[in-house]
């Protein structure tokens, strides 16, 4: 992968269509962002005597949610270096990471899910249906996706009106005014 400093900004521009259909899973897409440009082919390092599993690629399962799936290499993604990723979390190079999701030309084209810990230190083993807290992550993908409405001019500035952005609820912010 390269690495060029500007990839970030890139991968996410190339979201941005299907931002609207992101859902649950637009928090993941942010972290998975970060895994994908700052963590892969880092951390080589093995405990030793530890045993080692890899990191299988396989291509979403396609499940009706709205998502398109693809494999990696139909979206110039490289499969060495995302198995490679995938093998790191599992063997815990990288700690406690529940999941993995790579959105790219409007395809998820990773969906993975791992072991981990909770905040009250229960052991979980995550999967698409797992809930659990995402805390202060929100306001980081709330901040991208402003910063490219901002680019993209579909909005002012970061101090634009929510309510001037969905006029076909003009009554419901009228409510909460008077409230």
């Amino acid at each position: 992968m390269p690495t060029d400093p500007n990839r970030a900004e890139t991968l996410f521009a190339e979201l941005h269509p299907v931002n609207k259909r992101l859902g649950r899973r637009c928090i993941l897409v942010g972290a998975v962002a970060f895994a994908v440009v700052s963590l892969t082919g880092c951390g080589t390092g093995r405990d030793a005597g530890k045993e080692v599993r890899t990191g299988h690629y396989t291509v979403p399962r396609e499940v009706n949610d709205g998502w398109n799936t693809g494999h990696l290499s139909s979206v110039g993604l490289d499969t060495d270096l995302i198995e490679n990723l995938l093998t790191q979390i599992r063997n815990d190079i990288y700690k406690n990471i529940h999941s993995i999701l790579i959105v790219k030309n409007g395809r998820l084209v990773v969906e993975e899910y791992f072991s981990g810990q909770e905040e009250d230190g229960q052991h979980r083993v995550y999967q698409r249906d797992t809930l659990h807290g995402i805390h202060s992550a929100t306001k980081s993908v709330n901040s991208i996706l402003v910063g490219i409405a901002i680019d993209q001019h579909r909005i002012s500035d970061v101090d634009a009106k929510v309510s001037a952005l969905f006029p076909e609820y003009s009554d419901l912010f009228a409510k909460q005014a008077t409230k």
